[in-house]
């Protein structure tokens, strides 16, 4: 399973970097401020020409005229990302086309833009192509069905234009935009839906998995942790517009707001996860009050979402970072406090954390927009969904380690509660137990009781001392457990008197049973405590159980009074109490 995981990891990264490879290759082609079209290529635009539009109301015509004015500055990254909460912004670049291709694919690869407009002006300076999208219209009124912005173009042999670009959104805004053939475009997608097939991939497999373990385990843990990746992977189907584009391509006003939701989501998961796993209530207690209030404020900012989203937008990133600082903390308290479970998701969050910090600084607008900074966050979550895996397979294996040695304990706590030190034998109080069980649950079932005293044993303790007697005692345990089946129950009643019950044995079988063991008595040496060898006799009284409401006592009772009358007779023999009835 690991190393399936980490194959699938791989190619994770390996498509990663022959997409940037691409990347990289395109870049150093794209140089001037005009984009060439040439053969097949897929071509990034280079640094386009930027106005922030900040009351949102003109037009196409209006931002000729603004641009003939010279207010649109020269943008001073390859992906202009004004962060979060940007006005409208407008974008512009000259293409030229020198290849035979007529159609060309002009793709905008940020799938969270609420509403873009492409303008596309001959050199005539009339509007030839005018075409509306973004998330903030249904799916299927889009230029083309693809998961990001796709508008096609038509440019004749030799013809130059201009394009215009109109932005806005409620989050963050940024402009990736890439001109390419159609079959360069579909071959490029196919290495991104590769990529994000592996991750979905995994995501999937991990959320299966785990979620078998949550309901045949019933751990509290493994729901939390199956919540964290699920709402991670409809985090980033919505990021890259593919919940958009198969799972609700209808639903406008969801769409807008599912990103923060399950932005929320994750870190209510991740909080409780943390906080049960590293069991922070005993361990860690402020840090559990903090997770708790953590956990509130999520929970409050998700009504906030609903009610106003850019409010509910801006909590969210500042909390990505307060919750994110505080998990590693929590990771590091954990193993500070012996938590060998800790190390686990010191890594794991450790890496999607770095990922995370990326991802959000691209996107606010403080680091260049490149595709390792989109997909960093996505890459570490991928990696943190199978470290915390295996780190909560270690917690629960140590769990169940700890439980298996508490369960011995306890059994051979019982074991030493219901057994005589002396001979290995049960005592009385565990042979009355199960006397009480068995005809509880038979109460027409033949249970007869032997009643048995070593004779002359005070003799035996003059004569040779108590550690001859103990000895005694002790063979005398090791000859009875010899002797009897052990569906019979073997028990030291309180000095040199032992008591054997024998469940489903009449008195006739029980006279057998003591019969037997007198034999083996007095065929048997007991040690040579003055170089001689010690033999011993039994005395051994019978009884019976009446049935209906006679206890326990009542049967030893009876068989008592039978072991007294075979030790009046002479020792050394059974005596019968009688027979039941």
């Amino acid at each position: 399973m690991r190393k399936w995981l980490w194959g699938l990891l791989a190619l994770l990264y390996a498509t990663a970097g022959f997409a940037s490879g691409i990347a990289s290759a395109d870049d150093a082609a794209d140089a001037g401020a005009t984009l060439t079209l040439r053969a097949d290529a897929h071509e990034y635009v280079p640094m386009m020409e930027l106005f922030r539009d900040e009351a949102g109301s003109r037009t196409v015509e209006d931002i000729r005229s603004v641009y003939d004015a010279g207010s649109f500055v020269l943008a001073e990254e390859r992906t202009p990302n004004d962060g979060y909460g940007a006005p409208v912004h407008w974008a512009r670049f000259e293409i030229v086309n020198e290849s035979e291709r007529r159609e060309w694919l002009l793709s905008v690869a940020y799938p969270p833009l609420d509403r873009l407009q492409l303008y596309m002006i001959d050199a005539s300076g009339s509007v030839v192509s005018e075409k509306s999208t973004g998330d903030a219209l249904p799916f299927e009124e889009r230029p083309l069905p693809n998961r990001n912005f796709v508008f096609p173009m038509e440019l004749d042999p030799g013809e130059r234009a201009t394009i215009y670009l109109r932005a806005e959104t409620e989050g963050a805004l940024a402009l990736p935009v890439s001109v390419s053939s159609p079959e360069r475009f579909v071959g490029k997608e196919q290495s991104v839906v590769l990529l994000l097939g592996c991750y979905y991939g995994i995501m999937l497999i991990m959320i299966i998995y785990n979620s078998v373990l949550a309901v045949s385990l019933r751990s509290k843990a493994y729901l939390y942790y199956v919540l964290i990746n699920v709402s991670t992977l409809f985090l980033y189907l919505t990021l890259n517009g593919t919940a958009y584009q198969y799972i609700w391509p209808d639903a406008v006003w969801w769409n807008n707001r599912a990103i923060v939701f399950f932005i929320c989501l994750s870190h209510v998961a991740a909080l409780l996860f943390t906080r049960n796993i590293l069991n922070m209530k005993l361990e860690s207690p402020r840090l559990y009050r903090a997770f708790t209030g953590l956990v509130v404020l999520e929970t409050a900012n998700v009504a906030v979402l609903f009610v106003d989203y850019p409010t509910g937008l801006q909590m969210s990133i500042y909390s990505i970072v307060a919750i994110q600082l505080l998990m590693i903390a929590a990771c590091v308290a954990g193993w500070r406090n012996g938590s060998h479970t800790a190390k686990y998701f010191l890594l794991g969050w450790g890496v999607f954390m770095i990922g995370a910090m990326l991802s959000s600084l691209s996107d606010a607008g403080w680091l260049p927009m490149t595709w390792w900074t989109t997909y960093a966050s996505q890459a570490g979550s991928a990696f943190q969904a199978v470290v915390l895996s295996w780190g909560l397979a270690d917690h629960i294996q140590r769990m169940r380690k700890e439980k298996d040695r508490a369960v011995e304990l306890m059994k051979e706590s019982r074991r030493l509660a219901d057994t005589d030190e002396l001979t290995g034998l049960y005592n009385r109080r565990y042979v009355s137990h199960v006397f009480e069980a068995a005809t509880r649950a038979r109460p027409g079932r033949a249970v007869s009781l032997l009643m048995i005293d070593v004779d002359h044993f005070k003799k035996v303790n003059d004569t040779y001392g108590h550690e001859a007697g103990d000895q005694v005692l002790r063979e005398m345990g090791q000859l009875m457990k010899s002797g009897f089946p052990r569906t019979d129950v073997l028990g030291r009643f309180g000095g040199e008197e032992f008591m054997v019950l024998l469940p489903d044995t009449t008195i006739e079988g029980a006279r057998i049973a003591a019969d037997r063991l007198i034999a083996a008595v007095r065929a048997q040496p007991f040690g040579q405590p003055k170089g001689q060898p010690l033999y011993c006799t039994v005395s051994i009284g019978v009884a019976q159980w009446k049935g209906g409401d006679e206890t326990f006592l009542q049967l030893i009772r009876r068989a008592d009074e039978a072991l007294y009358e075979a030790k009046r007779e002479g020792r050394n023999r059974v005596s019968i109490a009688g027979k039941a009835g």
